[in-house]
């Protein structure tokens, strides 16, 4: 009885000690993913910010245009 309740005890440990690696890893991943995102973002925006220029120039060249024709 006692080697029984032994193995359920060391295998109750095992699996809290696979649940915390698991949470560190999560926890990892997460900050490798929450870093990648705000690079990501700032992409997208510089990406957003340049194609706003843009169609602000292109309008301004075509009103330009209209007004001289």
């Amino acid at each position: 009885m006692k080697i029984e309740l032994s193995s359920q005890s060391n295998e109750k440990i095992r699996v809290q000690h696979k649940i915390l690696h698991s949470v560190e890893l999560n926890k990892s991943i997460g900050i490798i993913f929450s870093t990648s995102t705000i690079r990501e973002k700032s992409k997208i925006e510089r990406k957003v910010q340049l194609n706003t220029s843009l169609h602000f120039s292109l309008l301004e060249f075509f009103s330009s245009s209209n007004n001289k024709v």
